[in-house]
C-alpha cells in the first residue's frame, strides 16, 4: 500500500498544451499524478490525477483517445463535451468517452480544482507522468 498526503507530491505547473501539433495557452494548470503506470510493484489500468486551475484558465477544446472522469473538488467550472456545456461545482461527476472533443474553464476568482482519472491505453503511454 501506498499512502501520501497530496502536499507531499510534486505539481508540475502547464501553461500551454500541445494539441494536433499546435501549442495552445491554457493559463496556468497544476497537474499532480496521484497515481500513474509504474507506481508501486504492479502495472495500473489506470491513473488519477489532481489537477488545479488558477482563476480564468481555460483548458481548450481538445480529444483524445482514452476516456476520462472527472470529480469536482472545489470551485465552479464550464465544462463542454459532446456539444454540450454546463456549469458544475463541487461534488459533481462527468464522464467524458474517448474521442470527444471537451473543455473546461474555471469560472471563479479562485482556484478551482477537479480530480481526473483516465485509462491506459496502447502501450499505456498517456498514463506516465511527463
Amino acid at each position: 500500500m501506498i499512502v501520501k498526503k497530496l502536499r507531499e507530491i510534486e505539481g508540475k505547473i502547464i501553461t500551454q498544451l500541445e494539441h494536433k501539433g499546435k501549442k495552445v495557452d491554457v493559463g496556468e494548470v497544476q497537474m499532480k499524478w496521484l497515481s500513474y503506470q509504474n507506481l508501486g510493484n504492479y502495472k495500473h489500468d489506470f491513473i488519477v490525477r489532481h489537477v488545479a486551475y488558477e482563476p480564468g484558465t481555460k483548458v481548450p477544446m481538445h480529444e483524445h483517445e482514452y476516456a476520462h472522469s472527472l470529480y469536482i473538488l472545489k470551485g465552479r467550472f464550464e465544462i463542454t463535451s459532446g456539444g454540450e456545456t454546463r456549469e458544475v461545482g463541487q461534488d459533481t461527476f462527468i464522464d467524458i468517452p474517448p474521442f470527444e472533443s471537451h473543455e473546461a474553464k474555471n469560472l471563479g476568482d479562485e482556484q478551482a480544482a477537479l480530480l481526473c482519472c483516465i485509462n491506459c491505453v496502447g502501450n499505456g503511454d498517456n498514463c506516465i507522468p511527463k
